[in-house]
């Protein structure tokens, strides 16, 4: 084993059922292209190569990249690339066309991947991973639980938990269970609006102190009087006594949108910077 993976978090995949499981649940056809992040040592890697017609390994780790070389180099169907699956653009390569996002994720780099991925133009067909429980649990939350993650996951697609899974499927044996889960890509975002990046900013200030009412995030982190914060959210026809985690998707784009009016009828200053 790689020290450099230890290192980076990785938990390598052992448990054959568990892989079945995967394999079951991402229902890849043959002419499909999959897209595997972290290959490691290639336990996953060697049930999706008889599946798809073609499939792109990611690694980062070099020593483990030479072995997966040696150990595929029959199979031509294969194509092990050294990149960090929290930077790869799949959105620069065209030939890539339609494709499933199948990975056992790193726990230190999952949420930057899955983000990753999400945000492209070129979004993944069906996302099945296995991440840490804790963070598959935040993903499917429903309304009560939100979370950012929650928000931003539910914001491109529809996620579900397939099952969770002992620490004892993997080596080294990692002090959390994980869980594996389905995350299904919307052809386009739940909400039309005018800039992502400004809704999200606006969903980060909203949840800067999730334990006190919406209303205060707002009147802090815009700093705006309160009496402006609690006219915004009545405008969104939010309940002011709300934490942040209480709030739909569809209020949160409901109170983006009210936000933009007011900030282009001057009642309220831009502050999403």
């Amino acid at each position: 084993m790689s020290p450099s993976k230890t290192i980076l978090g990785q938990n390598f995949l052992v448990d054959k059922f568990v892989r079945s499981r995967i394999i079951k649940a991402s229902q890849i056809e043959a002419n499909e292209t999959v897209i595997e992040i972290g290959a490691g040592k290639g336990f996953l890697t060697s049930e999706l190569i008889k599946f798809s017609d073609k499939v792109i390994a990611l690694e980062v780790d070099q020593i483990l990249i030479e072995k997966l070389k040696v150990k595929f180099q029959k199979n031509l169907n294969l194509n092990i690339l050294s990149e960090d699956g929290r930077f790869y653009n799949v959105d620069e390569y065209s030939s890539i066309g339609k494709y499933k996002l199948i990975a056992n994720l790193p726990y230190y780099a999952a949420n930057p991947i899955l983000i990753n991925f999400l945000k492209r133009n070129n979004k993944p067909s069906l996302i099945v991973v296995m991440l840490q429980k804790e963070v598959a649990l935040q993903i499917t939350a429903g309304i009560g639980q939100m979370r950012m993650l929650s928000v931003i996951v539910q914001f491109y697609g529809k996620p579900s938990i397939v099952t969770h899974i002992k620490p004892k499927s993997f080596k080294p044996v990692p002090k959390v269970h994980s869980s594996l889960i389905a995350i299904k890509p919307y052809d386009e975002p739940v909400l039309k609006i005018d800039s992502e990046p400004d809704f999200f900013k606006l969903v980060k200030l909203g949840f800067s102190t999730p334990r006190k009412h919406l209303v205060n995030s707002i009147h802090h982190g815009l700093n705006i009087p309160k009496s402006n914060s609690f006219e915004l959210l009545d405008k969104s026809k939010i309940d002011a006594s709300k934490r942040p985690q209480e709030l739909s998707i569809i209020e949160w784009g409901n109170l983006y949108k009210t936000y933009n009016e007011f900030k282009s009828s001057g009642n309220i200053k831009p502050s999403l910077s």
